[in-house]
């Protein structure tokens, strides 16, 4: 198979994931150590594990995926046969509250986020959206550094034969030439 392929590596996604399995097999271990040890073991490779973006041949599908101990976990998702890829930046602001109601916060919200205003955590995405022939546009993956986002949208340009649009750099080359006037 000539699937598309783009790992992301290691992304932290799971440290918490890691930390409390390990800190719970460590107690496990104390009082059952067959059971604890291998459990440490499994746990600990949570630190190793990656993220990725796979799209199969034609296009039609792809996934979102966790490699853990050689294994790539994640569902298959259809989509229609894109016509053109978009590369976007995208930016999200969660309040604490919002976060507790979600998910764990991150660090930023204890000490301040350090984009200055206490309680606020920004994030910026690298956002691949796939456009078919009916203009819906559908959201393929977020990517966490700019160089991943690119080599992906170069290998759905050669191997699915799409237009691409890198909007990040042209947003990039317009930002530089204002700064040189």
């Amino acid at each position: 198979m000539n699937q598309i392929n783009i790992n992301e590596g290691l992304t932290n996604n799971y440290l918490i994931t890691a930390t409390f399995g390990c800190l719970f097999s460590v107690a496990i271990a104390v009082y059952l150590p067959i059971v604890g040890i291998p459990l440490l073991i499994l746990s600990t490779a949570w630190y190793a594990a990656t993220n990725g973006l796979e799209i199969s041949e034609d296009g039609t599908r792809y996934r979102r995926y966790a490699g853990y101990l050689g294994l790539k976990l994640g569902r298959w998702r259809r989509v229609n046969v894109p016509k053109s890829a978009l590369l976007i930046l995208s930016s999200e602001t969660t309040t604490l509250i919002g976060a507790l109601m979600t998910s764990i916060p991150s660090p930023y919200f204890f000490a301040g986020s350090f984009y200055g205003k206490p309680g606020h955590n920004k994030s910026l995405t690298y956002d691949i959206v796939f456009i078919d022939e009916d203009n819906d546009r559908s959201l393929i993956y977020e990517f966490l550094d700019y160089k991943h986002a690119k080599e992906a949208l170069k290998a759905i340009e050669t191997h699915l034969k799409s237009e691409t649009e890198d909007r990040v750099a042209k947003k990039l080359a317009f930002n530089r030439s204002r700064r040189t006037r």
